[in-house]
């Protein structure tokens, strides 16, 4: 199993609208994808940065899962690389 871990910075003006595109249009599109798991996404709003992992079968389909960026960038949030790692400790 593996983890995809991407981070990044929003504008606390757009955290609403962040949190509903995620919701009900990138979290459909994840549920679809062969391996998907499990998604978290998190914010600290007092330092305007964000977390959002999922998880997935293969390391492969962790690495083809790219989301569509675009939509959420409009908001002004910034993504650094996203990474992967494999779980190798669950409780």
């Amino acid at each position: 199993m593996y983890i995809r871990v991407t981070r990044g910075r929003f504008s606390p003006a757009n955290t609403d609208e962040a949190v509903r595109l995620a919701r009900d249009q990138l979290v459909p599109v994840l549920k679809q994808r062969p391996g998907f798991r499990r998604y978290h996404a998190g914010l600290n709003h007092d330092a305007g940065t964000l977390i959002a992992i999922s998880e997935w079968d293969t390391r492969e389909q962790a690495q083809e899962a790219e989301m569509a960026r675009g939509p959420f960038e409009a908001l002004g949030i910034r993504f650094e690389a996203s990474e992967i790692f494999e779980v190798t400790v669950e409780a």
